[in-house]
């Protein structure tokens, strides 16, 4: 497996300012006395959703009201551990121990829009506590518990325009569970986590090409190795943090810049330290919160916001290009420097939808979707150059 810095991971072009503002705390979770352990988080859309394994109630939190709606129940067996991904605007979910114990391998859909749960096939696993992130149009589900302490070294590949799941390479590097998983919308990126067969908490951190069906190992997180923390992404930036070793848990928060490999410390959330939050950006807030805390194992139900993130274009000049959205469905993008030859724009399946020859001018106007990621290429000569635009 390849050694990569994390400088070396990413060439984008959108500039997220990071704030230095503190937390500000929203509605609690409604439900009281719920297991934190039991609880799966999903955003999708610009809700956030909280579903309770055991007592199988979905809420979803509204930022824009700063109010929960109780939404569907589940309708399947209750569990522990079960895993959820969100691939376009559906949810999936399943696998998990059942209350008898027995590894499940059911999965669903859900709908947002119509607030309804559809049974798929059967997972070709039988996992507890895995761990998913989406790339694309896919899903990836990995690092899941076969029996009470070992985890496998499979990772599958999900499609849902024909729900099929495909095997990929096996992982290569130090199984556990309890890791997190996120995807800057090109990559997949996984760390943390924890062995109850080595006694292990791991800050290692790795990045998943889905291209090439390959890892390669970044840098150690500089600021302790844990399990059951936070992990969101937008673009540019990862923000993660909190989590536990051993019976410490942590209210430490981070942000990591994909494009010069440096890390940030943000205001710590507040309380006590807590494991098994949820964390997800919504319209450049970053919310986080619930989980439980230690060594009391106390469910926490509060909620907090933190503005961490605006669409700015580059403005310090040291970028050869800047871009910034001129209207609803239409991007800018500007070369400060020397003009390419030609610019490319793919979608995130790596279809070309754009193509431009004989660059005269600087500035240049492109009809884009105000949701998804592109791939813009352009060269000069027979220099080739990427970055990307998170809309």
């Amino acid at each position: 497996m390849k050694k990569t810095s994390l400088l070396l991971l990413a060439i984008v072009a959108m500039t997220l300012t990071a704030s230095a503002q503190s937390w500000t705390q929203k509605a609690d979770y409604p439900v009281s006395g719920s297991i934190s352990d039991n609880r799966c988080y999903f955003s999708v859309g610009n809700g956030i959703y909280v579903l309770d394994e055991l007592d199988r109630t979905l809420w979803m939190y509204d930022p824009v009201a700063d109010n929960w709606i109780q939404k569907s129940n589940f309708p399947g067996v209750q569990r522990f551990y079960g895993f959820t991904m969100s691939i376009g605007i559906r949810v999936y979910y399943g696998s998990g121990d059942d209350i008898s114990g027995t590894y499940r391998n059911d999965f669903w859909e859900y709908d947002p829009v119509a607030d309804t749960w559809s049974p798929l096939d059967t997972l070709p696993v039988r996992y507890s506590g895995a761990t998913a992130f989406t790339i694309g149009n896919k899903g990836y589900l990995m690092m899941g518990m076969t029996n009470m302490v070992n985890v496998s070294n499979e990772l599958w590949e999900y499609y849902p325009a024909t729900d099929t799941w495909t095997p990929k390479n096996n992982i290569g590097f130090p199984l556990r569970y309890a890791c997190s998983g996120v995807s800057d919308g090109f990559n997949g990126y996984l760390g943390f986590g924890y062995s109850s067969l080595t006694n292990m908490w791991y800050d290692d951190l790795y990045l998943y090409d889905a291209f090439s069906d390959s890892w390669s190992t970044l840098d150690p997180f500089p600021f302790g190795a844990r399990c059951y923390a936070m992990a969101t992404a937008t673009g540019q930036y990862i923000y993660t943090g909190l989590g536990n070793m051993s019976m410490t848990a942590y209210s430490d928060v981070y942000q990591a810049d994909l494009a010069t490999g440096t890390w940030t410390s943000l205001p710590a959330l507040p309380g006590s330290g807590r494991t098994s939050p949820l964390g997800f950006l919504v319209n450049g807030k970053l919310y986080a919160g619930l989980g439980h805390h230690l060594p009391s194992a106390s469910p926490a139900n509060d909620l907090w916001a933190l503005t961490v993130a605006s669409g700015l274009p580059e403005s310090d000049g040291s970028a050869p290009y800047y871009w910034y959205a001129s209207s609803t469905d239409e991007v800018t993008l500007v070369f400060r420097q020397l003009l390419p030859d030609r610019i490319s724009i793919y979608d995130i399946t790596g279809k070309l939808i754009i193509e431009k020859n004989n660059i005269t001018t600087p500035e240049h106007r492109f009809a884009l979707p105000n949701h998804g990621v592109f791939m813009v290429k352009y060269e000069s000569g027979d220099t080739v150059s990427a970055f990307k635009i998170v809309r």
